[in-house]
């Protein structure tokens, strides 16, 4: 959970000081930055990568780990198949149902660990493969795609310690249903 915590404020200072880099760079920094603030910025995958940590906070600390070192990899494995020019098909449906499914299992505090990690895989593919469809051009490409990995893992770190710190109580639930809510919104949207 630190390492979390370490790359959610190296990546905000790294927002923070981008001035400092005015001159110098300007495809790797405007890569990176374009990077962290496509998760962030972008409430369609901000609300799913926090209620992928939320949910996941209830696991074991090793399969903590490794459900979020499997987001990183499948993120990065379907962002450069999008680069690549393959497109998820009805991509936006299953990154709203992801926000609505998700904010399902939390609100009704579904803990089937295997039926839970695989949908996360799922939803992981339709915003890897985002990433990759909206990737900038004029930037550099690496950059870009450290950018949003580090962002998207720190925003599942993120939901990982809040979902921690509301325990599995009623607040979690209430947590699931706004999301739901906004799930809903989405995919009628």
């Amino acid at each position: 959970m630190r390492f979390a915590m370490s790359m959610l404020l190296a990546g905000l200072s790294l927002v923070f000081t981008a001035p400092a880099f005015a001159h110098v760079g300007h495809g790797e920094t405007g890569g990176l930055l374009a990077g962290l603030a496509h998760p962030i910025l972008g409430i369609d995958h901000l609300l799913p990568l926090l209620a992928m940590g939320l949910w996941s906070a209830a696991l074991a600390a090793r399969t903590r780990l490794l459900a979020v070192s499997g987001i990183g990899l499948l993120l990065a494995a379907a962002a450069l198949a999008g680069l690549a020019g393959f497109a998820l098909p009805h991509m936006e449906t299953g990154i709203a149902l992801s926000v609505l499914i998700l904010g399902l299992m939390l609100s009704f505090a579904l803990r089937q660990q295997m039926t839970g990690l695989l949908l996360i895989a799922l939803f992981t593919l339709f915003h890897g493969n985002a990433h990759g469809i909206e990737a900038p051009t004029g930037v550099s490409l690496a950059t870009y795609f450290l950018g949003f990995t580090l962002a998207s893992l720190a925003l599942v770190g993120a939901g990982q310690w809040l979902g921690r710190t509301l325990s599995q109580g009623i607040a979690l639930r209430l947590s699931g249903g706004v999301l739901a809510l906004a799930g809903a919104w989405m995919v009628l949207g």
